[in-house]
């Protein structure tokens, strides 16, 4: 697992959105190489960003680094990001955190149904940079410098 801490995080009341810090953003992939192009875009527009590659550790760095944001992938090593999903709710940590799931199929089953159900945004793979952003913006996750300037 990497964690970026090359910044500096302002003070609770200047940075925090409930108990969770505003423009800081989990990306869980645990293809690399998605990963890291999903973190230069969130870098590059402002967002501080945590990178994981396994489902089993999500609800321990959401409690810890408390991000504001998960993008998460359904097809992990370890659990799948259903599961990841499932013990977010169990924590008691969803309300609290905007989800944005990546997946490479688009199908309209029962699971992805389901799936639309339980987070905030669905976006299909490749996703482009823009629409990364823009998404995370709609979501209201905003990176710091942006958000002092909405009020």
């Amino acid at each position: 697992m990497s964690r970026d801490s090359s910044e500096a995080t302002p003070p609770p009341e200047e940075s925090s959105v409930g108990s969770f810090v505003a423009g800081k953003v989990l990306v869980v992939d645990d293809e690399k190489h998605i990963a890291r192009f999903l973190e230069f875009v969130l870098k590059k527009a402002g967002y501080t960003v945590l990178i994981e590659h396994f489902g089993g550790s999500v609800v321990d760095i959401v409690r810890e680094e408390r991000p504001q944001a998960l993008v998460l992938d359904l097809m992990l090593p370890d659990l799948s990001g259903y599961e990841v999903l499932e013990r977010i709710s169990e924590a008691n940590l969803r309300s609290n955190i905007s989800i944005l799931v990546l997946t490479a199929s688009p199908g309209e089953g029962a699971a992805n149904k389901a799936l639309k159900e339980s987070v905030d945004s669905l976006c299909l793979k490749p996703i482009a940079p823009s629409a990364l952003v823009s998404t995370l913006k709609d979501l209201g996750v905003y990176p710091p410098s942006e958000r002092k300037n909405r009020g």
